[in-house]
C-alpha cells in the first residue's frame, strides 16, 4: 500500500504546484514515520526540500530519530545540503523558540562552517551570543572579545527583569574578559587612559550595584532584586536626612563617574549634579 502511494506521488509530484504539494506533505510525512519506509522518507524529504518546506523537514528529522545523538547528525546533513536555500535560518529559529534543552543545540550542534550565519542570527540574543563568542574566540581575537563583552554588558544594562546579582555577574565577566586579554606589561601599567569603553561600562554597572547595596545595608528603600536607575539611587540617597554630608558625597559618585549608562528620565549629568548640590 505504501509502495503504491509512493509510486503515485512520484508520478504526480512533477505536475503539482507548490500549494498542492504543501497540502499533502504533512500526511506524507506521517506515513513515512509510521511505516518506517526509507523510500517514503526520502520522497518526503526531497519534496520538502524542493518546495522549501523547512518546518516539515525539521519535523521529519525530529520524529524519525530516537535521541538527539541521532537527530543532530541528520540535521547537520540537512544544513549542508539545504543551508544556502534557507534551512539554516529555519533550524536556528526553531531551536531558539524551543525549550532550553533544544536551545542549547545552537551552541553545540551547529557545524563550524556555519559560524558566520549563527553569529548573525545571535546578534540580538545576548543570552547566547556572549557564550558563542567566548567559545569560538581566541586570546588576542579583538573582534570576538568585543562581541562577547558587548553582549554581556547588554545583559547587565538592559536585561528585562534581571536581578541585581545577575547584572553584577554579567558586568564582572565582561571586565574579567577584558583584563584576561591584556599582556603582563599592560596589566602592570594600567591607567585610566588605557581602559576600554567596555571596561568603563562594566565599572558603571558595578558602581550602580554597589550604591544600591549601600541603600539596602542602610535599610533604606532600595529594591533588593532589580537594578535601580541612577536617578532612583540618587533620589533615595538625598532624601535620607541622616548623615547628610556623607550621603551627598556618596550621591555625587554617580554623576561624576557614570559615563556610559543612562542616568534616568532624560536627566543629564549636569542636571543631576545641580540637584545634589542644591540639596547641599
Amino acid at each position: 500500500c505504501v509502495g503504491s502511494l509512493i509510486d503515485d506521488i512520484t508520478v504526480l509530484a512533477p505536475v503539482l504546484d507548490s500549494h498542492d504539494v504543501l497540502l499533502i506533505l504533512p500526511s506524507l510525512m506521517s506515513i513515512a514515520v509510521i511505516s518506517n519506509s526509507s523510500v517514503c522518507q526520502q520522497v518526503a524529504q526531497n519534496l520538502a526540500a524542493q518546495h522549501h518546506d523547512w518546518s516539515s523537514l525539521i519535523w521529519l528529522a525530529e520524529q524519525n530519530t530516537a535521541t538527539s545523538d541521532t537527530m543532530v547528525p541528520l540535521i547537520q546533513s540537512f544544513m549542508r545540503q539545504y543551508g544556502a536555500a534557507g534551512f539554516c535560518d529555519a533550524i536556528f529559529r526553531h531551536w531558539w523558540s524551543s525549550k532550553e534543552r533544544r536551545r542549547k543545540l545552537l551552541l553545540t550542534a551547529v557545524p563550524s562552517e556555519f559560524n558566520d550565519k549563527l553569529s548573525e542570527f545571535l546578534q540580538d540574543k545576548p543570552d547566547l551570543l556572549w557564550i558563542f563568542c567566548l567559545k569560538n574566540g581566541r586570546r588576542g581575537d579583538d573582534d570576538k572579545q568585543r562581541c562577547c563583552c558587548e553582549a554581556l554588558l547588554s545583559l547587565a544594562i538592559n536585561k528585562p527583569n534581571g536581578t541585581l546579582e545577575e547584572r553584577e555577574e554579567y558586568a564582572s565577566l565582561a571586565k574579567l574578559i577584558q583584563l584576561s586579554n591584556k599582556t603582563d606589561d599592560e596589566m602592570t601599567t594600567m591607567t585610566t587612559t588605557t581602559t576600554t569603553t567596555e571596561e568603563e561600562k562594566a565599572d558603571d554597572v558595578l558602581l550602580m550595584a554597589a550604591k544600591q547595596r549601600e541603600l539596602e545595608n542602610d535599610q533604606m528603600r532600595g529594591d533588593k532584586s532589580h537594578m535601580m536607575t541612577c536617578e532612583d539611587i540618587v533620589n533615595e540617597i538625598i532624601t535620607n536626612k541622616e548623615e547628610m554630608t556623607m550621603k551627598l558625597f556618596k550621591a555625587l559618585d554617580i554623576p561624576y563617574h557614570i559615563k556610559h549608562i543612562s542616568l534616568g528620565n532624560n536627566i543629564t549629568q549636569e542636571e543631576m549634579k545641580n540637584r545634589i548640590w542644591g540639596i547641599a
